[in-house]
């Protein structure tokens, strides 16, 4: 199949629930994240206690197997051995991106500035990430019914995405949402055919810039016609990236996208 490529795209969210809400690998406060979810660009936090115990069992399950904790990074549905190999054209949604300035005090404020910067550098990452893994990709424009379509899926990403890392990372994990990764965002077809690519990417990524080592992640999935999310992996650090820098975004990306190879084909 043939998949027109395009970076050129304009997209606004519509307000400031897009931003990340999650809690992986302990780098993100959940209070925070509430306020994220229900609008709020600045909040007050002050439950420390709850969030390094939550940081502590979300790092330990990345060192452990205990209780089905995984030491791999990627979830991959079973069909991934064998539609991976199928795949060549990718499109590519435009990521979600918030990225968060915190003050003294706790005080945090979402910047749309950084979080505009952050997405163009994250989906510019994801598509040369790809293209170097020898992918066709298009970036989706979103623009009337397009748009519309966009906005379908998302919030089901968003669910879908909080499901996957609370139940395959921590800290509720169940082994066999592992063992036997199924989850669905419903059918992508009609968007896919439009385009001519055989799956969808889909991105969300997050970062708090404050005095100390800032903190940044990101999560992807890719989806096939049916909406199945057929690979899925998460890459975080404290300090380490700044989607706000180009370069940088294209490293975590990259970090990100170094098991895919060993997953699919």
């Amino acid at each position: 199949m043939i998949c027109k490529e395009n970076e050129n795209h304009t997209f606004r969210f519509p307000s400031a629930k897009s931003p990340e809400d999650r809690t992986f690998y302990g780098y993100i406060n959940p209070e925070r994240i509430t306020a994220f979810e229900h609008g709020a660009e600045n909040v007050m936090t002050g439950t420390l206690g709850r969030w390094i115990t939550l940081s502590v069992v979300l790092i330990f399950c990345l060192f452990s197997t205990v209780a089905g904790c995984s030491l791999r990074p990627y979830r991959v549905n079973q069909e991934w051995t064998t539609q991976g190999k199928g795949i060549r054209a990718l499109l590519v949604v435009p990521a979600e991106v918030g990225i968060y300035q915190v003050s003294p005090g706790e005080t945090t404020q979402l910047r749309r500035d950084w979080s505009e910067k952050g997405r163009l550098n994250l989906d510019h990452a994801i598509l040369q990430g790809f293209r170097f893994r020898h992918y066709r990709v298009k970036l989706l424009k979103a623009e009337g019914e397009i748009d519309r379509e966009i906005r379908r899926i998302l919030p089901l990403f968003r669910a879908v995405n909080k499901s996957i890392q609370l139940h395959t990372y921590g800290p509720q994990v169940f082994p066999d949402k592992i063992t036997h990764f199924d989850y669905s965002l419903g059918s992508l077809k009609g968007l896919l055919e439009k385009f001519q690519c055989d799956a969808m990417v889909l991105a969300r990524g997050f970062g708090e810039v404050s005095k100390g080592p800032g903190k940044t992640y990101m999560s992807l999935a890719l989806a096939d016609s049916s909406g199945n999310i057929l690979w899925y992996s998460v890459k975080g650090s404290r300090g380490g990236h700044d989607l706000r820098d180009s370069g940088s975004a294209e490293n975590l990306v990259d970090a990100l996208l170094s098991d895919f190879s060993e997953a699919g084909r």
